[in-house]
């Protein structure tokens, strides 16, 4: 239990971040290997700054963002360079528990055609939105790929020591998200053959989803992303709002952010649809008799999630068209 609540902390601390990483956003600025003067638009990759990171041979890489990991086992990538990672990562995605054949067939790389385990052993570089700058320094990483919620005094660190970084984010839009999988895969020179593949399958999914969404057109629907004392709700502006939108539904939350909404105001928005992302978060607080008139909760169309469809809704990558599939299809008109 402790490691499951450990993991629904490491997730709200995401969402906390999402406020502060649009300001970042325009505020960015190019790394020590980002200057155009001296780098051809063909040896850079972009990331979710705007910053052009050169691409190059990079032979001790560091990933403190388990969304990239995620991406990266997708195209296949064989990770024989990536020498440090973050804790939730290694505990999910490279745990020791996967060296043996019968655990492993349940990982996400047996998932994608992987024989084994693609490292044997890898060292934690810290904490998604903490990393440990002086483990990073000492293992001589000459790439550092973080998730754009890292604090600006944390990215001015790394700009000062000189520590080359690229950024793909986890709070993206809909319409960003495909060309930041695309300047990832560039930068770790991915076959041109599995990106196409996987923009192929993308293109598939998004088909699907337009049909799937064409009955639920100007439908209200309320993203619950935790509960105490009140729900927390992902606003207009939030990765999960955005792939609603692009679909033709409407986020009754119409602010930024992840408001915390009351019981009064939970009723009055009325939602016809409710997604709770969150796996820990104890649904029964649904169940409540003042919200039996609400229209999502009259007819059922609540879509609740397991710890690996959470990994797969949060992270962003084709996974993430692969859930919205199967949400919208659980949803009841």
């Amino acid at each position: 239990m402790k490691k499951l609540f450990k993991k629904s902390i490491l997730l709200l601390t995401i969402f906390v971040f999402l406020f502060f990483s649009f300001a970042v956003f325009f505020a960015g600025k190019s790394g020590s290997s980002s200057d155009l003067n001296k780098t051809t638009q063909q040896n850079v990759a972009i990331d979710s700054l705007k910053r052009n990171v050169e691409i190059k041979d990079y032979q001790r890489v560091g990933i403190l963002n388990p969304a990239v990991i995620r991406n990266l086992a997708i195209a296949g990538y064989n990770f024989k360079n990536v020498i440090g990672v973050d804790s939730f990562t290694k505990d999910t995605y490279f745990n020791q528990k996967y060296l043996d054949p019968s655990n492993f067939k349940n990982s996400i790389f047996a998932k994608y055609n992987y024989k084994e385990l693609p490292l044997k052993s890898v060292e934690i570089i810290g904490d998604f939105n903490g990393p440990n700058v002086e483990k990073i320094v000492s293992l001589k990483i000459d790439l550092l790929v973080i998730d754009v919620s890292f604090p600006q005094k944390i990215k001015d660190q790394l700009d000062q020591l000189k520590i080359n970084y690229f950024v793909f984010s986890t709070y993206n839009t809909y319409d960003n998200l495909k060309n930041d999988i695309n300047n990832l895969y560039k930068l770790f020179k991915i076959d041109q053959k599995a990106i196409n593949d996987i923009n192929g399958s993308i293109g598939k999914l998004e088909k699907d989803l337009i049909e799937l969404a064409n009955k639920f057109k100007n439908k209200k629907v309320l993203i619950i992303v935790w509960y105490d004392n009140g729900f927390m709700c992902a606003g207009k502006d939030s990765f999960l709002s955005s792939f609603f939108e692009k679909f033709g539904f409407i986020n009754v939350i119409n602010t930024n952010g992840y408001p915390v909404i009351s019981d009064e105001t939970f009723i009055n928005l009325n939602p016809d649809h409710i997604l709770v992302a969150s796996s820990y978060m104890n649904v029964d607080v649904l169940k409540k008799d003042i919200y039996k008139n609400i229209n999502a909760i009259k007819k059922g169309s609540i879509v609740t999630i397991d710890a690996e469809f959470e990994n797969k809704l949060l992270q962003p990558s084709k996974e993430s068209w692969e859930a919205y599939k199967e949400i919208f299809g659980k949803l009841k008109d």
